[in-house]
């Protein structure tokens, strides 16, 4: 035996999940590949009822045989008869390539769901429905119940249309959030699992439930309340679970005493107020029972489906204190403190005051330059949140259904009694594996990697957002479509990205149309059921990039049916002659949105049919490609045939005589280069107008949300690497560089967001957490580090950094399903030094850089650590010129 266990388990690619499908759960752990081991030669998999049953390895333990399946780390437990809330605990072992046993990993747990009949309780409500502009007193629900306390795991199951905060005996239950999340709710809710045992004791016991809108009912981009409904209502049910039974033990119905809590509004765009004298703080205890509640009241029927959540919540995950304040709340009646960075989540105010005293919570990212809140960009978003105190002794507080984004807080009080005596900013986003890491000898390229997962943090709450502060908060799809390679390298995102791609094909219409953000509010004008090219391009586009990150081909099985309904939408009502027309159906699309290349709007000067058709090739190309692997040989002829005619109309209409493009911009020469749609003598062309283009302009960029992905890679492989450098690397307006050197900590929606001469652009489109122009963060960790996928799922890795700029190092980690993948480069006054890390299971090649000597230009390597030392060559690279001006 060894000590190389089996490491990071996951059931359903969740760390010990409750609750989850009863359908055969997929079982993967993860390997440490400093071990020694190259490969894995077979694995065996045991599970039991406890994890004393499991360690002691008694007659209960189920254990499968050795199962030879070389390299894989993961298993689909065939569980004949599943237990619905049962509990099972798990372990894996690995045979290596020489034969020798692991050591049996840690055990693990998941627990199962609800059977699709399980669910005895009913949905309940207040009935409160408010207006389409306001919403109503947060209603609190509760029931007393009892428990004898003899064996047997309470487990709760509790879903709502709307938003819950669950008590018992007076303890909060979880530390999720917003829950149970926010889906398309025509189609389906998700219910959340918890064992509650801890909270009760024998005798009479309490629940208490509060009921925000949240997304059903609330404020849903912009300025649309009661998208889905007019009251939220929920469902929940205890059970007792043992060995021997599953005795049902609360149910919501009318038994439940409903009555007003302590929060007068709540929504997520608007802010909450909070009265503490409203509600007793003993309400959700046996002590604060009284007969004042009435009965709850039985809300329609659900038609959607109710699933076990199948993806993380959203959770507190960080902590920050302010950095600065400007003024005094005793003398002023108002301070705004600056906690430092972008962020996105709720503060926490401990206080002590009079009884009925009003604090105000107002909420920025920016302040203008009187130092005073600056919140025009907010729009109708209040983001206002009041609290009342109780009086008397210390309180705390902190809202229950709302979170802002915000780098600065302004709190106004009118009473001079009010004392503070902390503040913090609990930072919430959802519970995602965010370990890769990027770092350069460069401070400000570290800025901005960090600026980019700031701005993902703060938009990766329930859905990928475009941005987290004024009255929007969608899920658009373009800025996922360019950003979803970077946040993958940024983590393993997996089940949040398996939510989204299914809410992509529940708000898909029934002609096959894919709208501009997921998922689809009803209330929003049906002329945008399509979103255009690129944003409706990420149907296919984001199944795609998630596959070649995690090498799960079940992806792309699930969602293959909806793709092609979609791709024979576009030929059907999108194109004319193969050219991809901005008006054929539905509206115009966005084009190349916030480009600063000028033409009509905000669309960029690149004609709307140039971006659309550059878009349906390389959609067919993808949809080709995914046809191909999953053996539907009839389709990829098919999608490959119409690619080539898309080629040949786009040549046609777009490329001159002399090998130009008819759209001389910056992105007309990024997009016909990135998706291949000229031919080998005119790409030489089009790579050398777009450096002349970018040199012209000292390199800046003029390019917007479809392009900016794309332009230093496409740069950097035609040949010019250091042009691509000076473009990552330039610190005046417009570039990647000058928000951080005008304090940005999260990714600006505009290049000229703020600037010295104008001051703030235009507020209604001025978010400053926005990560989509963020998206260049993954070429660093492809190129300049030099990570990137040779096969699906980092099977096999290929190292190629290339240096270049100003850098002398460049170091990153990037987790894989099998491991994360490590590489870190290092000028030396004799050459470079590499080190790699390849996980088990996998391979490698190491491309050795220009300009240093190597027997051999490619290395070809198996699992494990490595250290390189190249001498460098005595002749340097040069960078290659221009011919002359077309």
């Amino acid at each position: 035996m060894n000590t190389n266990s089996p490491v990071k388990l996951q059931a359903n690619d969740l760390n010990n999940p409750e609750g989850i499908s009863l359908d055969n759960p997929r079982l993967s752990w993860e390997l440490d590949a400093k071990s020694g081991i190259t490969e894995t030669l077979a694995y065996r998999v045991e599970i039991a009822d406890s994890e004393f049953d499991l360690l002691e390895g008694t007659d209960s333990v189920e254990r499968t045989d050795w199962i030879e399946n070389r390299g894989e780390q993961s298993f689909l437990w065939n569980d004949a008869s599943p237990t619905p809330l049962k509990k099972l605990y798990w372990r894996v072992q690995v045979r290596d390539q020489d034969n020798k046993e692991s050591e049996w990993s840690a055990p693990a747990q998941f627990r199962y769901g609800l059977a699709s009949d399980g669910w005895k309780a009913k949905w309940i409500y207040a009935a409160w429905e408010g207006t389409l502009h306001e919403g109503a007193h947060v209603p609190a629900f509760r029931k007393a119940f009892d428990w004898n306390g003899e064996g047997g795991t309470a487990i709760l199951n509790i879903t709502a249309l709307g938003a819950f905060h669950v008590e018992i005996n007076g303890q909060t239950i979880t530390d999720d959030e917003i829950g149970p999340g926010w889906t398309d709710y025509n189609a389906y809710v998700v219910y959340r699992t918890y064992d509650v045992s801890k909270f009760l004791k024998p005798g009479k016991n309490v629940i208490g439930v509060m009921l925000g809108d949240a997304w059903y009912c609330g404020h849903v981009g912009w300025g649309y309340r009661q998208a889905w409904g007019k009251a939220p209502q929920f469902m929940a049910q205890i059970n007792r679970v043992s060995s021997e039974s599953n005795d049902l033990i609360v149910t919501t119905g009318t038994d439940w005493k409903l009555g007003k809590s302590n929060i007068i509004a709540s929504d997520l765009q608007m802010g909450e107020e909070c009265d503490a004298s409203l509600l007793p703080l003993n309400w959700s205890q046996v002590e604060g029972l009284n007969d004042d509640w009435e009965d709850a009241k039985i809300a329609p029927d659900y038609a959607g489906e109710v699933l076990p959540a199948f993806y993380p919540p959203p959770k507190s995950q960080e902590t920050l204190y302010p950095q600065s304040t400007v003024g005094t709340l005793g003398a002023e009646n108002r301070i705004i403190y600056n906690f430092g960075q972008n962020l996105v989540g709720r503060i926490l105010v401990t206080l002590k005051g009079p009884a009925k005293a009003k604090l105000q919570v107002r909420y920025a990212e920016r302040l203008d330059d009187k130092d005073e809140m600056y919140t025009t960009n907010l729009r109708t978003a209040k983001n206002l949140d009041v609290y009342h105190l109780r009086g008397g002794e210390e309180e705390s507080w902190q809202t229950r259904f709302t979170v802002h984004g915000f780098q600065y807080v302004e709190l106004t009080c009118e009473s001079e009694e009010v004392e503070i005596f902390n503040i913090q900013a609990d930072v919430l986003y959802n519970d995602l594996d965010l370990s890769g890491t990027f770092e350069c000898s460069h401070p400000l390229l570290n800025k901005l990697h960090q600026n980019a997962k700031w701005g993902q943090k703060g938009n990766f709450v329930e859905i990928p957002t475009d941005c987290p502060q004024r009255n929007e908060r969608l899920g658009w799809t373009g800025d996922i479509l360019v950003y979803m390679e970077t946040a993958l390298y940024h983590g393993n995102s997996i089940a949040f990205f398996k939510k989204w791609l299914r809410d992509m094909r529940d708000s898909q219409s029934k002609d096959g149309a894919i709208p501009p953000f997921i998922p689809w509010v009803p209330l929003v004008e049906d002329n945008m059921r399509d979103g255009g090219p690129s944003w409706s391009d990420a149907h296919v586009s984001c199944a795609w990039t998630l596959y070649m990150h995690t090498g799960r081909q079940e992806l792309l099985e699930q969602h293959y049916d909806s793709m092609v309904r979609y791709v024979d939408y576009l030929l059907e009502h999108q194109t004319v002659d193969y050219i991809r027309m901005p008006n054929t159906k539905s509206w115009q699309g966005f084009g190349d949105w916030l480009a600063q290349d000028g033409g009509v709007g905000l669309a960029g000067a690149t004609p709307k049919d140039f971006v659309g058709t550059a878009f349906l090739a390389n959609t067919l190309a993808e949809i080709s490609k995914i046809a191909d692997l999953l053996g539907y040989g009839t389709d990829a002829a098919r999608f490959t045939a119409e690619r080539e005619k898309t080629v040949e109309a786009f040549n046609r209409r777009f490329v001159t005589a002399e090998g130009l493009l008819a759209s001389n911009t910056q992105t007309a020469y990024i997009l016909a280069l990135k998706f291949d749609l000229l031919s080998e003598k005119n790409r030489q062309i089009a790579a050398e107008e777009l450096v002349r283009n970018i040199r012209d302009r000292d390199w800046h960029l003029t390019t917007g949300f479809v392009s900016t992905v794309h332009i230093c890679d496409v740069v950097a492989s035609a040949g010019y690497l250091e042009d691509a450098y000076k473009l990552l690397e330039q610190e005046t307006y417009p570039s990647w560089l000058f928000p951080i050197t005008n304090g940005a900590t999260t990714i600006w929606e505009r290049w000229d967001g703020w600037t010295p001469d104008k001051g703030f652009q235009d507020p209604d489109m001025n978010s400053f957490n926005h990560y989509a122009l963020g998206a260049v963060v993954a070429w660093m960790f492809k190129t300049v580090v030099g990570i990137r996928p040779e096969e699906a799922g980092f099977r096999k890795t290929r190292f190629e950094p290339q240096l270049g700029g100003t850098l002398t190092n460049a170091k990153g980690k990037v987790p894989t399903p099998q491991g994360h993948v490590e590489l870190a480069w290092q000028k030396t006054d004799a050459g470079l030094e590499i080190n790699t890390i390849v996980p088990i299971n996998t391979t490698a090649v190491l491309v050795v850089p220009n300009g240093y000597k190597a027997d051999e230009r490619e290395l070809e390597l198996t699992a494990g650590e490595y250290n390189f030392t190249f001498e460098a060559e005595a002749v340097p690279q040069r960078e290659e010129a221009l011919s002359a001006a077309k």
